[in-house]
């Protein structure tokens, strides 16, 4: 097994156009997660970014068996790593990285964080080695290009804090992106 600092230092690349779907805080909501999977089907995504704050290793599983390929480091609230941790490493085509992640797909450097160290989120920004930093952390929607950077941060997918869910779909060739909504009462009741 290669250790966390190993992995945290790794740059992985995809030489094939994709569109990627970025999740984040899910903390456990298994329809929300659900229905992100099905909107990222919809969307014909090639990968799975995931943000942190799974909360429980059961909420992994439902990822892990989604047959999208993931990509994810942990958030403040994930329990269980080292649990967390078997089930990536028992995928496939699953990586988690302890607190950055790094990316290249066509030529595109994409980071990803948590969010909840903001020093880290805004040295990754500024340092603009990348075409695209994700964060999660907030709950909310954020998107803004600094200095040529895009900052996206899809808000919170399972919907607990503002009862509404959200995920963004990254074009990889374009950098369009397409935010997807929806009402995550309607979700649970159905």
């Amino acid at each position: 097994m290669i250790s966390e600092k190993i992995i945290d230092r790794l740059m992985l690349s995809y030489s094939i156009a994709m569109k990627i779907g970025i999740i984040s805080d899910t903390h456990d909501n298994l329809k929300a997660i659900d229905h992100a999977i099905n909107l990222f089907k919809a969307e014909d995504v090639g990968l799975i970014i995931h943000l942190g704050d799974f909360v429980a290793p059961f909420s992994v599983k439902r990822l892990l068996d989604c047959g999208i390929p993931l990509r994810a480091v942990f958030g403040n609230n994930d329990g269980e790593r080292r649990l967390i941790r078997e089930f990536f490493s028992s995928s496939n085509d699953a990586v988690i990285f302890e607190s950055v992640g790094k990316i290249e797909v066509n030529d595109r450097k994409i980071a990803f964080t948590h969010g909840h160290h903001e020093y880290v989120l805004e040295s990754l920004i500024m340092s603009k080695q990348f075409d695209v930093v994700l964060s999660g952390h907030t709950h909310r929607i954020k998107t803004e290009t600094t200095d040529g950077v895009l900052h996206l941060n899809p808000g919170e997918a399972g919907g607990w804090l503002f009862g509404k869910g959200s995920v963004i779909v990254l074009d990889t060739n374009t950098l369009n992106y397409k935010i997807e909504e929806y009402d995550i009462h309607h979700i649970i009741e159905t």
